[in-house]
C-alpha cells in the first residue's frame, strides 16, 4: 500500500510537469528574467565603454586650474578676514549683513563655472558697474554681491581715485574692484589663457574649486 502510495505520488508529479499553466508561468518568468538581464547588461556596458577624460599633460593649463582651485575662493577668504582682524566693528557690521548674499552668488558662479566651462565662457549675472558706482559703493542702484566685494575691495584699497587722471590706475581699480570684470578676467587669465590647447572637458574634470564658508566668521578659521 505504501509502495502503490509513492508510485501514485510520482505519477502525480510526472504529469504535473507537462500541465500547460505552469509551463506557460515558467515560460513567463524565464523569459523576464533574461530581458532583465539583458537590460542590466547594456547599463553596464554604456557605464563602462563611456571614455574618461585624459589626464592634462600641459604644463600651462596644470599650473592655471591650480590656481584656480586653490586661489579663487581663498584669496577672496583671506581679504575678508583682514576686515575683521581690523576691529573697525562699521566695516565687519557693512559686510556681515551682505555676505549672504554675495557667498551665495559666488558659490553658484563657481559651480557654474566648473559645469559649463568653455574656451569661450563668461560669467552672467554681475553688472558692470559705472564710474558713479565705483566711486560710491553703498549706492543703492547696486546689486548685493557686487556693494560686497566692491565694499570690501575699497576697504583694503581704499576709494574709487575718482579725480585721478591716471588711466592706468583708473582702469587697475575697475578691473579689481568690479565683480563682474574681475571674475571674468580671472577665468580669461588662469584657465582660457593657459588652456587653449586643452579640450574644456579635460578642463572641467581638473576642476576642484573651494568655496566659500556659510558664515563670515568661518573666513578666520580658513586663515589659521
Amino acid at each position: 500500500m505504501h509502495r502503490y502510495s509513492l508510485k501514485t505520488q510520482a505519477h502525480e508529479v510526472y504529469r504535473g510537469s507537462f500541465n500547460p499553466k505552469l509551463n506557460t508561468v515558467n515560460v513567463f518568468i524565464c523569459s523576464l528574467i533574461a530581458i532583465l538581464v539583458f537590460i542590466s547588461s547594456c547599463n553596464l556596458f554604456s557605464r563602462s565603454s563611456k571614455p574618461e577624460p585624459e589626464v592634462i599633460v600641459d604644463k600651462d593649463c596644470i599650473f592655471g586650474v591650480k590656481l584656480f582651485n586653490e586661489q579663487t575662493s581663498q584669496n577672496v577668504i583671506g581679504d575678508i578676514a583682514k576686515i575683521l582682524r581690523s576691529g573697525n566693528q562699521s566695516r565687519i557690521d557693512e559686510l556681515t549683513a551682505l555676505y549672504p548674499d554675495f557667498s551665495a552668488a559666488w558659490n553658484s558662479t563657481i559651480r557654474d563655472i566648473k559645469r559649463n566651462y568653455s574656451s569661450t565662457y563668461r560669467v552672467g549675472g554681475f553688472p558692470t558697474l559705472t564710474t558713479a558706482e565705483l566711486a560710491n559703493p553703498r549706492a543703492t542702484t547696486i546689486p548685493a554681491p557686487s556693494k560686497f566685494y566692491l565694499m570690501l575691495y575699497s576697504f583694503l584699497k581704499g576709494p574709487y581715485p575718482s579725480g585721478s587722471l591716471d588711466m592706468e590706475k583708473l582702469t587697475a581699480y575697475k578691473e579689481r574692484g568690479d565683480l563682474s570684470i574681475f571674475i571674468n578676467t580671472m577665468l580669461r587669465v588662469k584657465l582660457q589663457e593657459n588652456c587653449r590647447t586643452v579640450s574644456s572637458e579635460q578642463v572641467r574634470a581638473a576642476m576642484r574649486p573651494a568655496e566659500l564658508p556659510a558664515n563670515i566668521a568661518d573666513c578666520l578659521k580658513n586663515q589659521q
